[in-house]
């Protein structure tokens, strides 16, 4: 089927409909065309009259659904979902697909393996992706609570970020074949798809800081997204044939849940549940050293979004611009060309 659909540049649609009658869940998949062959996937679960979109975008192929669990009576009448995707690649912002869950009155969870990057604690080969945890969970605020954090120091966007605007990585973010600390950005980033640079785990290298905490909840995530699929890992997903330098495909792995609230408690009063105790943390003793206010996951996200809709957009820096320009002119025929001619930095 993908080397049909890529014969089309246009979009084009296909989808696989789901639908298991005993226990009222309809699931779709929807594969879009858009450029280049790369397929964007939407997958639709339905619990219960709870509808949650969970878009993956820039998959390349997806074959199977598998291991939707069996529901006992129980989990009927909770209304869980699970999702697990294989052979993907990038799905983007792992908060974006919980928040569209918590928008349905859900819980939802969302996690990814990714290319091998976090050494294991007393390690120092890059075995794990930074592997994504994220819950999204609705209050009666105007956000809801969402967490997605990596499970190591920091990531390689981050890095990348580093590089852009020419600054060093922070100590103990990085280490590399030798056991030594790296901060040196360029070098950081080449030595990683070498493998010859990882990132360290939440917590730090050793133990002493807790590493091992990180390091145990990348390997959850790990095996959570290829246990489940018998998909690859480590280095058969790291993007990059590291013999010879030139790219391959980086299939990777996905699981998606919701939870339905209203069976279980009802959702005005989780609801509210929820926002009395984030509001009991905002509300506790700050810190005199610190900026004077205490925050809870999903409110900086929240205010940023606030502010940047008030002026109109958010800054890219010229580094980023630069990168956008070039993209644009290597990637895009004529034609794509003239549909992102002009960005808005270019007016």
């Amino acid at each position: 089927m993908y080397n049909h659909i890529c014969n089309y540049m246009n979009i084009y649609n296909h989808y696989i409909y789901i639908y298991n009658h005993i226990y009222n869940i309809y699931i779709y998949i929807y594969l879009y065309i858009y450029i280049h062959g790369h397929i964007y996937i939407y997958i639709y679960i339905y619990i219960y009259n709870i509808y949650v979109q969970f878009p993956l975008r820039g998959c390349r192929v997806c074959r199977d659904l598998q291991n939707v669990p069996h529901k006992t009576q129980d989990e009927k009448e909770c209304g869980v979902g699970v999702v697990i995707a294989q052979r993907s690649t990038h799905y983007g912002i792992a908060g974006y697909y919980a928040t569209m869950a918590t928008q349905a009155g859900c819980v939802g969870f969302s996690t990814t393996n990714a290319r091998p990057s976090i050494a294991p604690t007393f390690g120092v080969e890059g075995m794990l992706g930074t592997n994504p945890l994220c819950f999204g969970i609705p209050t009666d605020e105007a956000f809801p609570f969402v967490i997605d954090c990596a499970t190591s120091v920091n990531q390689r966007g981050k890095i990348e970020r580093y590089g852009r605007e020419g600054k060093a990585t922070p100590r103990g973010c990085v280490v590399d074949i030798k056991g030594e600390e790296r901060t040196d950005t360029e070098g950081i980033l080449r030595d990683m798809v070498l493998g010859k640079a990882a990132l360290c785990p939440l917590g730090g290298a050793g133990e002493d800081l807790g590493g091992y905490k990180g390091y145990g909840w990348a390997t959850a995530v790990e095996l959570l997204c290829t246990a489940f699929q018998s998909g690859p890992w480590g280095e058969e997903i790291c993007g990059v044939d590291r013999a010879t330098g030139e790219k391959k495909p980086m299939p990777l792995g996905h699981v998606f849940m919701a939870i339905d609230i209203e069976p279980l408690i009802g959702l005005d009063k989780f609801k509210a549940n929820a926002g009395e105790l984030l509001r009991g943390l905002r509300a506790s003793t700050k810190d005199p050293n610190g900026p004077g206010k205490i925050w809870t996951a999903g409110e900086p996200e929240n205010d940023a979004f606030l502010d940047r809709t008030k002026q109109g957009g958010f800054w890219v820096p010229p580094a980023l611009q630069k990168h956008m320009v070039e993209l644009r002119a290597s990637k895009l025929s004529p034609e794509q060309q003239e549909r992102f001619t002009p960005f808005p930095f270019e007016k």
